[in-house]
Order: C-alpha cells, then structure tokens, then sequence
C-alpha cells in the first residue's frame, strides 16, 4: 500500500470494522423478539439496500431507535457472520435516526366495498342453478 492511501474494502486492519480488535469489542445490536427467540433487525437504507445496525453505548442506540427497543451486546464479527447469509454486508454504526418500521396494511373488514369482487358468468350460473 502506498503512503497516504488506506486499505482496500476487503482488507482487514485493526482500525477497520473486522480487523482483529474487533473480536475483542462489543457492540449493542438492536433485536426483536419473535416467538421467544432474539432477531436482530436490519435497516434499509435511502437506495433499498438492507444494512445490519450497531450502535457503541445503549444509551446511542436508545436516542436513535426510542427507550423501549430491545437489544443484545454483540461482537461485530458475530453479527457480520450472522446477516451475511441474508445477502446483508453493509453494517451502518450509530446512525443518528433509524425510521419505524413499516407496518403490514390493516386488513379491511367484510363489509368493505372494495373487498366485493365483480360476478363472473361462472358464479351468476352457480347462483341460479
């Protein structure tokens, strides 16, 4: 490598997320619960690409994502490891604002209009015979 110029992307150095401080560091790893088990939850970032996040001090984490998110002390190669099979490489440290997730659609009651299908010929026969 020359002077001035830092290492490749893939390239590992100690002051590079991965490098080998980074098996001795914790990070704080915003989790869900999902049936009893810890799910760490991604981020999408502004482009649609997934980011893992991680944040230095619980208290960092609690200012992004609220008092009340839930979440486990992690070593950054752990949790590189563990979103890597979901096709997830980027890890974003202490963002300042992480936005709610998007909830599901509510699903609309019965009687809703929109709900009603048009009759095809197949079903206006089944109703008269």
């Amino acid at each position: 490598m020359e002077p001035g110029t830092g290492p490749e992307p893939d390239e590992e150095s100690p002051s590079q997320p991965g490098g080998p401080d980074a098996a001795t560091t914790t990070v704080c790893v915003p989790v869900r619960v999902t049936n009893g088990v810890d799910c760490v939850r991604l981020a999408r970032l502004g482009n649609g690409e997934r980011v893992a996040l991680e944040f230095s001090s619980p208290e960092r984490l609690h200012a992004a994502m609220g008092p009340r998110q839930q979440w486990i002390r992690m070593a950054e190669p752990a949790l590189r490891a563990l979103v890597r099979p979901l096709g997830v490489t980027r890890i974003q440290s202490d963002p300042s604002v992480v936005a709610t997730p998007a909830r599901a659609p509510r699903s609309r009651p019965a009687s809703c209009p929109l709900n009603r299908r048009p009759v095809g010929a197949a079903t206006r026969r089944a109703r008269r015979a």
